[in-house]
C-alpha cells in the first residue's frame, strides 16, 4: 500500500514538472510569435512608408508633367507642335530647373545625319575652303554657305548648290550620313562633285583646301619659348612633347592658356608633369569615392622661369594645370581671374536612352583650396579685351615677356 502511494506521489511530481516545462515552452513559443509579429509590423511599416513616400514623389513629379501635356494638347489643336522636341525639351528644362550648377543637363544622342553635319562643318577642309553643308530635302548635300573670296567660291561653288554625287557615287542613294565626309581630305587633293544648280547638272573638279590642326603651338620670342595650349587631350600630350623638345635649351617660357576651356583631367595632369616633373590631382566624389591622378617624369628639369597667361576662359583641366605649375614650378600667373570650374562630371544612361550629365565631385591640387565658383587669381592682373589676343596690342603677352626679360 505504501509502495503504491509512493509511486503515485512520484508520478504526480513528474507530471507537475512536465506541466511547468510545458508552460515554459508555451511561454517561449508565445514570445517567438510576439517577436515575429512585432518585427513584421515594423518591416511592414517601413515598406508602407517607403512605398508611400515614393508614390507621393512620383505623383508630385507626375503632376508637373501633366501640365506640359495640357500645354501640348492646346498647341496641337491650334498652332501645332514640332515633332520629337516637346518631351525632350521638357525633360531638359526640368533637369535644368532642379540642378544646382550649370554643368548638369539632360541630352539625347544625335542622329547620324546631325553628327555628320557637325563633323563636316567643323572640319579643316570646310573652314579653309569656305563652305558649310546640310542635308537637302531630296537627300543630296546642300551647300548652305559658300564664302565669297575663299577657295570653294573661287572654284565655282555657290550657296544653295546641291551635290548629287561625289566621285560618281550618288549621295541620295548612299545616304548623306554615309558619304558627306568624302568631301573632306588633305590639302591639295582632288574630288569630283556632281553639282545641281537651278535645274542644271554639271561635274566640278574640286581641289580641297585644308589644314592640320594642332592643339599645341610653339614659337620663339627672342630667348623665350612661347607655347600656346588650346586644349588638353591625348593628342595634345604628343604636341606638347614636340614643343618642349624644340624649347629644350630655352630657360624662359610663356604658356598661354587663355580661352582654354580644359579637356581631359588625366591629360591636364600628364601635361603639367611634362613641364615641371611631377603633378598630382585628387578627384573626390560626393559619395566619398576618391580617384588620384598622378604623373612623374624624373628626367624633367624643373629649372625654367615660367609665366602662364590666363583669363576668364581658362577653365577645368586648364585650372588644374595652372595650379600644379604654380605650386610645383613657382610659375607667375598673368592676365585675369580664371573661370572657376573645380568640379567634374559623370554621365548616367537613362531608361529612355537619354543621358544625364551631372556634377559628381570636386578637385584638389597639391593642397590648393578648391577654386570652383571662385577661380584662380593672377599674380599680375592685366585686364584686356579678348579680341586683342595674338595681335600687336596683346598687352598681356607683352607683360609676360617683360617679366622674363
Amino acid at each position: 500500500m505504501e509502495e503504491k502511494k509512493k509511486n503515485e506521489k512520484e508520478i504526480k511530481e513528474v507530471a507537475k514538472e512536465n506541466a511547468k516545462s510545458g508552460a515554459s515552452r508555451a511561454d517561449n513559443f508565445s514570445g517567438y510569435i510576439a517577436a515575429f509579429l512585432i518585427g513584421a509590423g515594423i518591416a511592414g511599416g517601413v515598406c508602407w512608408y517607403t512605398m508611400s513616400y515614393t508614390q507621393r514623389d512620383v505623383n508630385s513629379v507626375g503632376k508637373d508633367f501633366i501640365v506640359t501635356k495640357e500645354c501640348r494638347d492646346v498647341l496641337e489643336q491650334n498652332g501645332g507642335v514640332a515633332d520629337g522636341k516637346p518631351v525632350r525639351s521638357a525633360i531638359g528644362a526640368y533637369v535644368e530647373s532642379i540642378a544646382t550648377d550649370p554643368f548638369t543637363f539632360y541630352y539625347e544622342d544625335e542622329d547620324e545625319q546631325t553628327s555628320m553635319v557637325a563633323y563636316v562643318n567643323s572640319s579643316g577642309t570646310a573652314k579653309l575652303s569656305g563652305f558649310q553643308v546640310a542635308p537637302a530635302d531630296d537627300g543630296n548635300i546642300l551647300l548652305t554657305e559658300v564664302t565669297e573670296g575663299m577657295p570653294a567660291y573661287k572654284q565655282g561653288l555657290r550657296t544653295n548648290d546641291e551635290i548629287a554625287a561625289i566621285n560618281g557615287t550618288s549621295v541620295s542613294e548612299t545616304g548623306f550620313e554615309n558619304i558627306a565626309n568624302k568631301m573632306l581630305g588633305k590639302d591639295g587633293t582632288n574630288v569630283t562633285f556632281t553639282v545641281l544648280r537651278e535645274g542644271a547638272e554639271f561635274d566640278l573638279d574640286f581641289v580641297r583646301a585644308s589644314e592640320m590642326s594642332t592643339s599645341v603651338e610653339y614659337k620663339s620670342i627672342g630667348d623665350i619659348a612661347y607655347i600656346h595650349i588650346k586644349e588638353f587631350g591625348q593628342l595634345a600630350q604628343g604636341n606638347l612633347n614636340t614643343a618642349l623638345e624644340a624649347a629644350k635649351d630655352q630657360k624662359k617660357m610663356i604658356i598661354d592658356l587663355r580661352d582654354n576651356g580644359g579637356g581631359e583631367t588625366v591629360a591636364g595632369v600628364y601635361m603639367a608633369a611634362q613641364c615641371c616633373g611631377h603633378a598630382k590631382c585628387v578627384a573626390t566624389e560626393f559619395d566619398g569615392d576618391v580617384e588620384i591622378f598622378e604623373q612623374d617624369f624624373s628626367d624633367v628639369e624643373n629649372n625654367r622661369d615660367i609665366v602662364i597667361l590666363i583669363n576668364d576662359g581658362t577653365a577645368s583641366a586648364s585650372e588644374i594645370f595652372t595650379a600644379v605649375l604654380k605650386k610645383n614650378a613657382d610659375a607667375t600667373l598673368v592676365g585675369t581671374n580664371t573661370y572657376g570650374k573645380g568640379v567634374f562630371q559623370r554621365e548616367m544612361l537613362l531608361s529612355n536612352g537619354g543621358h544625364l550629365h551631372f556634377t559628381a565631385g570636386t578637385f584638389e591640387v597639391e593642397g590648393w583650396d578648391n577654386w570652383d565658383g571662385v577661380g584662380i587669381a593672377p599674380d599680375v592682373e592685366v585686364p584686356m579685351d579678348k579680341e586683342l589676343i595674338g595681335t600687336d596690342n596683346d598687352i598681356q603677352l607683352k607683360k609676360a615677356i617683360a617679366l622674363l626679360e
